[in-house]
């Protein structure tokens, strides 16, 4: 095994952190036409971009471009080594958490997507369904910095 490792890492001449910086580049571009197609300048092929997604995201379209520029911020800011399908995985369950969010809040309006994640309302009740979906969007998010919670009590000093 330790062979064929040797032969993938000889055959690839471009460093991590330049694939990570192509990645990011790649990303923020993607987004930049996500928002483009919003707002009508990406022309026909972002107008079939837009429908498409909003269709799918419904008020959570622009939801769609800020994750992935989130994700582009983890491979250009991250110091430690990024793990490109976790920080994917952490960015959908994020957009799925606030489509689910949207649609419990404001019905119709969440897309395909967020009527899907909305649904949690009929097996756990709207006040489940929410408290469910925004710790779902925190653990995205913490996927997708790749960044645990860590939380400190505070210690108290003795007297002497």
């Amino acid at each position: 095994m330790s062979k064929k490792r040797g032969k993938e890492q000889s055959r690839s001449r471009i460093r991590s952190e330049v694939k990570r910086s192509i990645w990011a580049i790649a990303l923020i571009c993607l987004a930049a036409i996500f928002i483009l197609a919003r707002f009508e300048g990406a022309g026909p092929v972002g107008t079939l971009i837009f429908k498409a997604f909003e269709a799918l995201l419904g008020w959570g379209y622009l939801v769609l471009p800020v994750s992935l520029l989130l994700v582009a911020g983890v491979f250009l800011f991250s110091e430690r080594e990024a793990i490109f399908g976790v920080a994917f995985l952490g960015a959908l369950l994020f957009l799925l958490s606030v489509l689910g969010l949207i649609e419990l809040f404001s019905p119709g309006n969440g897309g395909w997507l967020g009527l899907a994640f909305g649904s949690l309302k009929k097996p756990f009740g709207a006040v489940a369904a929410v408290v469910i979906s925004i710790f779902a969007a925190v653990i995205g998010l913490v996927l997708t910095f790749d960044a645990p919670l860590k939380f400190r009590l505070p210690v108290r000093k003795e007297k002497q």
